[in-house]
């Protein structure tokens, strides 16, 4: 996903998988990181404190320092500790009934930009391991779906291929996950081993 910066600079927003700690978000967005998704959050207050992480004060607790990459090493540091609060996205993940009961709350917390549905380990903590095509996780889905549109939020998950890419589009969503580099690589790497044996069977 890209995003700008006040000087119409483009810059890729990452989404970075990991557990709710205030010093790994502090690392992360010092790297340069301009987007962060913490999973597995089931309350307000939990969704208060992945945004407080992420904001300098007044909106946080982020560490305030210019030599990190993020801020240019010290080069014009003003210019990303001034817009940081607005560029940096902050999403986190659905993945529990707690975390959809708690949902209306979650998404009133002031700087959450963004909710992602995880299919899969919604559906196991739903009793379903590992099959979100259930009736119920389906259900669950679609009200996730509209609580977080209704709140002007965006809508995030994975997609398995472009079919059904589109078709979540289609439902509005914002950002999906279609392509991941190790997965298309098996996925390819699987691909000619299967085409050399077939022209080459006697191999």
């Amino acid at each position: 996903m890209q995003v700008t910066s006040n000087d119409n600079t483009p810059r890729i927003a990452l989404f970075i998988d990991f557990d709710n700690g205030q010093l790994d978000i502090k690392r992360i967005l010092d790297a340069g990181v301009y987007g962060v998704l913490v999973p597995y959050v089931n309350t307000r207050a939990e969704a208060e404190a992945a945004v407080r992480a992420c904001k300098y004060p007044p909106d946080g607790i982020r560490a305030i320092a210019a030599s990190p990459r993020a801020a240019g090493y010290g080069q014009n540091s003003m210019a990303y500790l001034k817009r940081a609060n607005d560029e940096v996205l902050v999403m986190t993940a659905v993945e529990t009934p707690e975390a959809i009961a708690n949902l209306d709350e979650i998404l009133a917390v002031p700087g959450l930009d963004g909710i992602f549905i995880g299919p899969m380990d919604l559906s196991t903590s739903m009793g379903h391991f590992a099959d979100p095509s259930q009736p119920d996780v389906q259900a669950a889905i679609a009200t996730i779906e509209a609580k977080v549109l209704g709140a002007g939020k965006f809508l995030a998950t994975v997609a398995g291929n472009w079919a059904q890419a589109q078709k979540l589009y289609g439902r509005g969503y914002g950002l999906l996950l279609v392509l991941a580099d190790g997965t298309a690589l098996a996925g390819l790497a699987a691909e000619r081993v299967a085409q050399f044996r077939n022209e080459y069977p006697e191999g």
